[in-house]
C-alpha cells in the first residue's frame, strides 16, 4: 500500500490537473445547455428528462452535449481502469497509459453504437432505438460521473484501497445490469421470445467486447 501511495504522490501533478480538466468538461456541458444541464442534475426527474428531451425532441446523438457527455463517460471509465490496474496488477500510472485508455474507450463506445444502430436497423432488436440510446447516456452518464467525482474524493484523502474497488467495481456491474432490465422488461413482457434476443444483445454486444478491449489493457 506505502509503494502504490508513494507512485501516486509522484503523478500528483497530472492527476489534480486531470481532475480540474473533468470539472471544466461539466462546466462546458453546463455552457452548451443550460436548460438540459438542469434536466440532467436531477435523476429522480428522468421520466420528465426523457419525454422532453428524448420523446418530444428530435435525440440526436451526436449532438455535442452528448459528445461531451460520453467523453466524460470515457474519462471515468479510463481512471477506473488505470486505478485498477495499479492496484490489481502493480502497473504503473502514466499519462500515455491513461490517453491511451481514454482514447480506445471513446473510439469502442461510438464503434458499438454506430454498429448497434446498423444491426438495429436489419433486425429491429429494438422496438425505439434512440430511447435505449438516450437512456443509456443518461444512465450511465449519471453513474460514471457520480463515481469519478467520489474517486476524486477518495483519493484526495488518500483512502485507495484494494477492498475499495473491488467493492466499487461490483456495483458498476451490478448498476450496469439492473439498468438493462430495468429498459428491457416492457418489451420482454410483450413477448416471451425477447428474452433469447436480449441474451444474444448481452453477450455480443455488451459482455463480449468490453472482455476484448480489456486484453488491450
Amino acid at each position: 500500500m506505502e509503494f502504490w501511495i508513494d507512485k501516486i504522490i509522484q503523478n500528483n501533478s497530472w492527476f489534480r490537473m486531470l481532475f480540474l480538466f473533468y470539472a471544466i468538461l461539466i462546466l462546458i456541458l453546463k455552457l452548451l445547455d443550460p436548460i438540459q444541464f438542469n434536466f440532467f442534475i436531477r435523476p429522480l426527474n428522468f421520466n420528465q428528462y426523457k419525454r422532453r428531451y428524448c420523446i418530444d425532441r428530435k435525440f440526436e446523438v451526436f449532438n455535442l452535449f452528448y459528445l461531451v457527455l460520453i467523453f466524460l463517460i470515457s474519462n471515468s471509465l479510463s481512471f477506473i481502469i488505470i486505478i485498477s490496474n495499479n492496484l490489481f496488477f502493480n502497473i504503473d500510472i502514466r499519462f500515455e497509459n491513461y490517453l491511451f485508455i481514454l482514447f480506445l474507450i471513446y473510439g469502442f463506445l461510438l464503434t458499438r453504437l454506430l454498429l448497434t444502430n446498423f444491426i438495429n436497423k436489419n433486425l429491429n432488436i429494438f422496438p425505439d432505438l434512440k430511447l435505449y440510446t438516450f437512456t443509456t447516456i443518461i444512465y450511465y452518464g449519471y453513474l460514471l460521473i457520480g463515481h469519478m467525482i467520489l474517486m476524486i474524493i477518495i483519493y484526495l484523502q488518500d483512502f485507495y484501497t484494494i477492498v475499495f474497488m473491488k467493492f466499487s467495481i461490483i456495483f458498476l456491474f451490478v448498476f450496469f445490469l439492473i439498468s438493462n432490465i430495468h429498459f428491457f422488461k416492457e418489451y420482454i413482457k410483450n413477448s416471451s421470445k425477447n428474452i433469447l434476443y436480449l441474451f444474444y444483445y448481452l453477450c455480443a454486444f455488451k459482455i463480449a467486447p468490453w472482455l476484448w478491449l480489456s486484453k488491450a489493457f
